[in-house]
């Protein structure tokens, strides 16, 4: 044996991280570290991303080379699909299959998803394993020194033949097959007619991620703006002022409640002034006390620096993947849920002083207390597919060697991971009604009674607050009035507005829109929208981001430098002109993302899903063959 022990890792900064928080003397040899834990030797190694890919369709028949329409559709059957090792990394696999032979236990330590199984499974399926090999899953989640030796004390047996590396096996395979013949189909019989490249794109996720934007794009345009003729009136009631706005009674309202009539409000207007004075109605007001909002997932993490930094997602990705790889700051980024498992609990006191040791931590940690644990951030059931909401680790931080953006990611995520442990803001929200003779105001208030973890949250540490009980505006005290007593009516005024249009997708609202299908995406179809409750979407946390970049490189999404709102290009307007409903609708590749989850837990075996998408594929392709005259050959450089 060449080692004991080999530590199969994802990337070579995960392989130098483990094997420097494993062991002090650990030594680089080549393309792996050697060191020695309790007298047994390892060997850590690792891959490259994926070594291995998909053939292309000539690796099945020379014809393939050539794209002609009476070729497609190309369906291998399932066992016969081929993968590749990339040219490049040749030498590199031969080296790390040589050391996974010559060990006596195997420890994986890919990422605990769906490619890194999948990455796992590519190299150990080349390995001639004796049987007496033993394999051992890392439940590893961050890179820090404390989370990997936590980690390799909670070994776990590892098969070579799992469930996620299955799916994505399966997502990739459905990817390709549904690109390859439908990019040949439409790129053969449409090319020359759409501006640019005569290459026509069609993607799984990117084509229904494009008509997302042609849906909020046709929206805006049918948009018809109607004026809204408010009135607002301050009244006073002691010292205190209160904001109010007329309900408008009449029938010429829209169905919001909202006054459609000017003559209807210049009345009201008339009316109020010469009667100077307001009554009570009614005064109900109730106290709610809120949690702090849930730890980041990859998605909402990326709307909200999008929104409060300025950045593209793909920028915010690759920050979140340095924080997380190379400096050891965060936990695995590229996740869909936002809970904790219960066993981080008892790391809870570590994180909070990791952080309490840079400046600003210090500051929002004076309203922590470690022992106030809010529960429902602690749950098992809804930690996504072996990883957890987005949280700092117990490594602490050195602002100096971060990026810009980096340090406000990273504040991002600390603030949030505090305030799970600070008290609930406590708000008292009032409805009070007012009449002005038969005229009514309602005046909706709130008021915060508790600042609690919004102390930490707020965009700015201003030093207002010395506590997290603090207040923060004076409680509404009407406790001494009755329905019926006079109130002083100040001022009254004219509010008038036009309705606005739906807002155009930014990147952020996008994704959001990607991962929650808006009703109007899925046809008015209520079964699937009742099946696709809680699904996830379209795409992953880990592809959006690269989904709409490469909308973006590929001319058919536009970012407006004014706004950095998306639009469609014209070439991305000609695109999903020319496709059929069935290949641009987010309804299919939503229900192939189920079938996905369900192969994951098992649900639904991997032929099942093949033999379903390529019925699919190969009734999308016949039906246009129905309808189009075949061309000529052609030659059409490779898709890459």
């Amino acid at each position: 044996m060449s080692c004991e022990i080999a530590i199969l890792c994802e990337k070579p900064v995960q392989g130098k991280a483990i094997a420097l928080a494993l062991s002090d003397s650990a030594v680089k040899r080549g393309s792996s570290y050697r060191l020695s834990i309790n007298g047994s030797s390892v060997v850590v190694v690792w891959s490259i991303g994926h070594i291995t890919s998909l053939s292309d369709p000539e690796a099945y028949s020379e014809k393939y080379k050539r794209w002609r329409l009476e070729d497609l559709p190309i369906i291998p059957r399932l066992s016969q699909i081929k993968r590749e090792v990339n040219p490049k990394q040749f030498k590199h696999l031969q080296y790390v299959v040589k050391i996974l032979e010559g060990a006596g236990r195997i420890l994986v330590a890919t990422d605990r998803d769906r490619e890194g199984e999948l990455i796992a499974r590519e190299i150990l399926s080349r390995c001639n394993l004796s049987d007496s090999t033993q394999l051992f899953r890392v439940p590893i989640n961050a890179l820090d020194d404390v989370s990997i030796r936590s980690a390799f004390k909670h070994l776990t047996p590892h098969q070579l033949e799992n469930r996620q590396a299955s799916c994505a096996q399966m997502r990739a395979i459905a990817d390709w097959l549904l690109g390859l013949n439908l990019t040949r189909l439409y790129s053969l019989v449409h090319g020359d007619n759409i501006t640019g490249n005569s290459t026509i794109h069609i993607g799984r996720v990117s084509t229904p991620t494009l008509y997302l934007v042609w849906l909020r794009e046709a929206a805006i345009s049918a948009f018809v703006p109607h004026w809204i003729y408010q009135v607002k009136a301050t009244f006073g009631v002691g010292h205190l002022r209160l904001s109010g706005e007329w309900v408008c009674q009449s029938e010429e309202v829209d169905d919001r409640g909202r006054c459609l009539s000017q003559r209807e409000q210049q009345t009201v207007l008339h009316r109020c002034t010469e009667i100077g004075t307001a009554r009570l109605v009614s005064h109900v007001s109730e106290t709610k006390r809120t949690g702090a909002p849930l730890p980041y997932d990859l998605n909402t993490l990326q709307s909200k620096a999008i929104h409060s930094i300025g950045c593209t997602a793909k920028d915010v990705q690759s920050s979140l993947q340095s924080l997380y790889e190379r400096h050891g700051l965060i936990t695995y980024p590229r996740t869909e849920s936002r809970y904790l498992p219960s066993s981080s609990k008892r790391t809870v006191g570590l994180t909070v002083e990791a952080i309490r040791r840079d400046d600003v931590g210090a500051k929002l940690a004076v309203f922590v207390s470690t022992q106030q644990l809010d529960q429902r951030v602690f749950d098992d059931q809804k930690v996504h597919a072996n990883h957890h909401a987005i949280i700092p680790t117990s490594k602490s931080i050195d602002r100096s060697v971060l990026s810009p953006l980096e340090n406000k990611l990273y504040d991002l995520i600390a603030r949030s991971y505090l305030a799970q442990f600070a008290p609930p803001c406590i708000e008292e929200h009032s409805l009070v009604t007012l009449s002005v003779g038969h005229e009514r105001f309602e005046c909706h208030d709130k008021r915060i009674g508790q600042i609690g973890w919004r102390a930490i949250t707020q965009g700015k540490y201003d030093g207002r607050f010395t506590s997290a009980y603090s207040a923060v505006d004076e409680r509404l005290d009407l406790s001494h009035l009755d329905a019926g007593d006079t109130i002083t009516l100040l001022a009254l005024n004219a509010h008038d507005y036009e309705t606005s249009p739906p807002r155009a997708y930014s990147e952020g609202s996008l994704l959001s829109a990607m991962k929650n299908l808006p009703r109007e995406s899925l046809n008015g179809d209520h079964d699937a929208i009742k099946q696709l409750a809680g699904t996830g979407g379209i795409g992953t946390a880990a592809t959006r981001a690269e989904i709409v970049f490469n909308c973006l490189q590929r001319d058919y999404l536009v970012r407006d430098t004014g706004t950095s709102r998306l639009q469609l290009t014209e070439r991305g307007r000609q695109l999903l002109l020319l496709v059929d409903i069935a290949i641009k609708s987010p309804l299919v590749t939503a229900l192939w993302e189920s079938d996905l989850e369900s192969i994951e837990i098992g649900r639904m075996s991997e032929a099942d899903f093949y033999k379903k998408v390529a019925s699919w594929v190969r009734d999308i392709v016949e039906k246009s063959r129905n309808h189009i005259d075949a061309k000529d050959s052609v030659n059409v450089p490779r898709i890459n």
